[in-house]
């Protein structure tokens, strides 16, 4: 079906169409298309590229994740490209694309050297964006400005999530269905190949929306001596051992002091707030702070 709808299926390919199947070795196994998120305020980047969002750092507008899709691809034969991505809810809007001239000052080919020489695009129905590389019914092969195609994003957006949208797991994903998917065509010794990228040729980009407060580390749902005792049992294996047992959410809800370290200061902090509590203190911890710094969230500025 998508090869029967793809732009590229009739008049500037009709020639030598090589089944995707049959040069599977060659193209797809050396394909991903992938993003990058920016570490931004409020927003944390795990070890396996998730972002992890807690609600209490969102203002009223939410928060924005400013984003970059990328395509791995070492061969040099690539001929067309069109990748399309949207949000797997549409509490989630994708905004603002951009050329990747604008964002790093060079795209990921030698031929497309201008901000206008790509097609930027946002289907405001169907909720995706897309951005497309096509020389047209120019049959030559696109070269990389860096040694692969991944030196450069493709694109870049902005995914911007409510204040209200509720705690869970959400994600940036390329789409593969018969109207919504991506398309890259290669010119090769063989013949013109086309490829749909899915299954371990994409990885989307998860994000993680906590309600957990900060400082519970134990998500009991308060703040309290058991957390502070969790923390500087991490800070001692941490001291002993140079790694904790602690998961990613887990040390950031524990940095209370946001000074990007799990140590006896984010223990002293909590055991703080934990007696302002007893004494029949009211405000949540992140305000509890800025109270303790003169107005501002951070503690340390290590």
């Amino acid at each position: 079906m998508k090869k029967i709808i793809s732009f590229i299926s009739a008049a500037v390919m009709s020639a030598s169409m090589v089944s995707v199947n049959a040069m599977a070795e060659d193209t797809s196994e050396t394909l991903q298309l992938f993003f990058e998120a920016d570490q931004t305020e409020g927003i944390h980047i795990l070890k396996d590229g998730t972002v992890y969002i807690n609600r209490a750092d969102m203002n009223e507008n939410g928060i924005d994740i400013k984003t970059r899709v990328y395509m791995e691809e070492t061969r040099n034969d690539i001929g067309i490209v069109t990748v399309k991505w949207k949000a797997s809810t549409d509490k989630i809007t994708l905004t603002d694309i951009v050329d990747p001239i604008t964002i790093t000052g060079a795209s990921p080919f030698n031929e497309f050297k201008k901000s206008d020489s790509m097609l930027l695009s946002t289907n405001t129905v169907k909720l995706y964006q897309a951005v497309t590389y096509n020389l047209g019914l120019n049959y030559s092969t696109f070269t990389f400005t860096g040694d692969s195609a991944d030196d450069y994003p493709i694109a870049g957006f902005t995914a911007k999530i409510p204040a209200d949208i509720e705690a869970g797991t959400y994600s940036i994903y390329f789409p593969n269905t018969d109207t919504v998917f991506s398309d890259i065509v290669y010119r090769t010794s063989k013949g013109v190949i086309e490829v749909f990228p899915e299954g371990d040729s994409v990885r989307p980009l998860n994000i993680i929306v906590s309600d957990q407060n900060y400082g519970d580390v134990n998500n009991s749902g308060k703040t309290d001596g058991v957390d502070a005792s969790a923390i500087l049992a991490e800070y001692a294996e941490l001291s002993a051992e140079g790694k904790g047992t602690m998961t990613e959410e887990q040390s950031i809800i524990a940095d209370v002091d946001f000074n990007g370290a799990v140590d006896g200061r984010d223990a002293s902090i909590v055991l703080g707030y934990y007696a302002y509590l007893s004494s029949e203190g009211d405000l949540p911890l992140l305000e509890y702070l800025k109270e303790l710094n003169g107005g501002q969230k951070q503690v340390s500025e290590q």
